[in-house]
Formats: C-alpha cells, sequence, structure tokens
C-alpha cells in the first residue's frame, strides 16, 4: 500500500473542514480524519478503511478506490451490490443467548466482507468512532486471529483513535470473543 500522498482533497460541510491526504495516505494518528485505514488484506490487498458518512463523496471514494460500503448508520441505505447495511443500533445482544447466535448475527456482515476481500470496503456510520468502530474491532478479532478484546481495540485506537463502541457495540463485542474462544465462528475465506 503506497504511504505517500499524491495530493490532498478538502472537505467541507456546515460543522467543519477536512483537509485530507490521498491517495491512502494515513492521516498523523493525534488529529481526526474522516477516513482510516483498518486492515489490508495480505494477498488481494483489498483495504477496509473506517470512517465517517462524509466520505461518501465520489472524490474520496475514487481517491481511494473504494467500491463497497457497509452502512452502520441508525437509518442504512438499503442492500445493493455496492453497499451492505448493518444496523447495529437496533441489535439487542441479551435477545443473542447463544454463542451461535451471535454468530448468526454476525454473519451476514462477515461474509459480506470476506466476499469483497479484494476491493477497498468503507465501514462507516455518522461520526465513524461508535458503530463503525465496533465493526472495526470484530473486523481485527476476524482478520488477525485474536480473541483479547483490550488488544485488539488497542489497535484500533491507534488506527483511528475516535474510535469507541458505545455499550451495545460492547457487549456485541465481547460477545464474538466468548463465541470464538467456544470454537464458534464461520469459516475464514482467504
Amino acid at each position: 500500500m503506497p504511504k505517500s500522498s499524491v495530493g490532498r482533497l478538502t472537505l467541507s460541510n456546515s460543522f467543519t473542514d477536512f483537509n485530507l491526504p490521498f491517495p491512502q495516505s494515513p492521516p498523523p494518528p493525534d488529529i481526526f480524519s474522516p477516513l482510516s485505514p483498518l486492515y489490508t488484506h495480505p494477498l488481494t490487498t483489498g483495504t477496509i478503511y473506517i470512517g465517517t458518512s462524509l466520505c461518501l463523496t465520489p472524490p474520496i471514494l475514487s481517491a481511494y478506490k473504494i467500491t463497497k460500503t457497509v452502512d452502520c448508520s441508525k437509518t442504512p441505505s438499503p442492500k445493493s451490490k455496492t453497499n451492505f447495511p448493518f444496523d447495529l443500533s437496533s441489535s439487542n445482544p441479551q435477545k443473542l443467548k447463544t454463542d451461535a447466535q451471535i454468530i448468526e448475527f454476525l454473519a451476514p456482515l462477515l461474509q459480506f466482507l470476506d466476499e469483497c476481500r479484494s476491493e477497498n470496503v468503507l465501514v462507516h456510520c455518522l461520526s465513524g468512532s461508535q458503530r463503525s468502530g465496533t465493526v472495526a474491532i470484530i473486523c481485527l478479532m476476524r482478520y488477525l486471529g485474536l480473541n483479547d478484546v483490550e488488544e485488539v481495540s488497542k489497535t484500533v485506537k491507534n488506527l483511528r483513535p475516535v474510535c469507541e463502541p458505545n455499550s451495545t457495540g460492547w457487549e456485541i463485542i465481547k460477545r464474538f470473543a466468548k463465541a470464538r474462544e467456544n470454537g464458534e465462528d464461520l469459516e475464514l475465506n482467504l
């Protein structure tokens, strides 16, 4: 993955201005950025990015060669060939009583990401912190084969300092780690 910046792209909205380096040059970790690389597949070089809904503009999607999205917002866009809606805000982890149920809940998301492993994918919510942060931790646990929630969350925070799952997100993450420790998971297609 190239680390040099070819140029800069300025995003503006009514709240703030963002000066985003591109293509694929991560910002310094001490500043807020609407987009952060999370994981690059070792064989296909497809990259999973975590970001805000501000990134859903043609210049950013094009600059980062993002062809697929996972929409974790409270009102996700409909499912399509390029978008996967994943509504964490309406989930209730207490209803997912068994390890198999938590894996079944996450299975469509994980299968979508597995199918997109050769493409660049943006996982986003409104702020790029809570709901997309939950998905980021789950992705790294799965793709790096780790179950230590604290270690993985520190790694995600280093990559994207604003990532901070809410209580529902933490419950899902902990239940996913427990299910994996108990031998429940989907086959990882690499």
